[in-house]
C-alpha cells in the first residue's frame, strides 16, 4: 500500500487538479475571443497565444486550422510584434507562440509573418523566435495542402532558410544557438525537399556541428538522395562518433543517432532504387549483427529487408 497505492493515488490527484485547472481556463473561451484580447497587449498576453496553440493542435479542432480569417489576424499580431521588436521575455514568448500558433494552420494565410519572423534577429534573443518559425513554415510544409510545392515557390521562405542555415557568428551560447538555428533549417529543408534544398542540404553535410550534418543527411535521405550516405555511415558507426568537444556520447545520445540512421536509411532505400547503397547495407548488417536488441534490433531488421528489396 505504502509503496504502490498511496502514490498512486497522490499522482491520480495532482492530474486531476492539473485537469481541472485546464479546463476551467478553458471554460467559456472561444478562440476568436482570445485572438481579440490578444490585439490588447498585456503581461499575460502569451498565455492566450499559447492557449490558441494549443487548441488548434487538438485534434478535435480540425475546422479551426482551416479557419483563414483567424490565421490573418494572428499573422497581423506577428507581424506587428516583430515589427516593433521588444526584447523583453513576456514579448519574445509572444512571438514563439504566435509562430507555434502560425504553424498548425492548414491554409496557405499567415505565410509572409511567418518569413518575417524566421528572418528578423535584431538582439540575440530573437534567435528563439526564428527557430520557432522555421518549424512552423516546416510543420506548414507537411500540413497544408501541395504545402511542399507552395513552400519551394516562395522565395522569401527559401531565402529565410538559406540565411539561417548560413549563421555561424559568435562563440559560447550564442555559438550553440547558431547550430540550433542552422540545425533547425535542414530539417526544414527536409521536409520542404526539391532540388534547391537537396544542394544546400548537401553543402550542410559538412557543417561543423555534428546534428547540423545528421539533420542533413537523414533530409537527404528523406528525399532518395545517396548524397547522405557518407554522413549515415558515420551515424551507424556510433561507437565513433564523438561531440564537436571530442567527448563521446552518452548513451541516449548514440541511441537516438543510430535509430536515427536507421530509419533515414530505410527512407532512402525506400525512394532511391538507382544508386549503390551496398555500403549502407553492410554497416546496417553489423548493427544487426551487434546484439544490440530492442528498438534498434527492430530498425536494423526493417532497414535491411527495405535495402535487400
Amino acid at each position: 500500500m505504502q509503496l504502490f497505492v498511496v502514490p498512486m493515488v497522490i499522482v491520480v490527484i495532482i492530474v486531476m487538479v492539473c485537469l481541472m485547472f485546464n479546463w476551467l481556463a478553458h471554460l467559456g473561451s472561444k478562440p476568436e475571443d482570445l485572438v481579440d484580447d490578444l490585439t490588447k497587449l498585456n503581461p499575460g498576453s502569451w498565455q492566450k497565444a499559447l492557449t490558441i496553440a494549443n487548441m488548434l493542435c487538438d485534434p478535435n479542432q480540425a475546422e479551426l486550422r482551416q479557419n483563414d480569417v483567424m490565421a490573418d489576424r494572428l499573422a497581423e499580431i506577428l507581424q506587428a510584434q516583430v515589427e516593433r521588436g521588444e526584447m523583453g521575455d513576456e514579448q519574445i514568448q509572444l512571438r514563439v507562440y504566435l509562430c507555434l500558433a502560425l504553424g498548425v494552420f492548414e491554409v496557405n494565410n499567415g505565410l509572409p509573418a511567418l518569413v518575417e519572423a524566421a528572418s528578423t534577429q535584431q538582439q540575440p534573443q530573437e534567435i528563439q523566435v526564428r527557430m520557432k518559425a522555421i518549424e512552423a513554415l516546416a510543420r506548414r510544409a507537411d500540413g497544408m495542402p501541395n504545402g511542399q510545392e507552395t513552400l519551394r515557390a516562395d522565395q522569401g521562405v527559401m531565402n529565410a532558410l538559406l540565411e539561417a542555415s548560413k549563421q555561424f557568428e559568435g562563440g559560447g551560447d550564442e555559438k550553440a544557438l547558431n547550430s540550433q538555428l542552422r540545425s533547425r533549417a535542414a530539417y526544414a529543408y527536409g521536409v520542404i525537399g526539391g532540388e534547391e534544398s537537396l544542394n544546400q542540404l548537401h553543402r550542410m553535410t559538412a557543417d561543423p556541428d555534428m546534428t547540423v550534418r545528421f539533420n542533413a543527411a537523414t533530409g537527404l535521405a528523406r528525399n532518395g538522395d545517396a548524397r547522405s550516405a557518407p554522413v549515415l555511415l558515420d551515424m551507424l558507426d556510433v561507437q565513433q562518433v564523438t561531440q564537436d568537444d571530442g567527448e563521446p556520447l552518452d548513451m541516449a545520445t548514440s541511441f537516438m543517432v543510430l535509430r536515427n540512421a536507421l530509419r533515414a536509411v530505410k527512407q532512402l532505400s525506400e525512394s532511391n532504387t538507382s544508386d549503390n547503397l551496398d555500403e549502407l547495407k553492410v554497416a546496417v548488417q553489423r548493427v544487426a549483427d551487434s546484439d544490440s536488441g530492442g528498438a534498434v534490433a527492430v530498425d536494423a531488421k526493417l532497414a535491411l529487408q527495405s535495402l535487400n528489396d
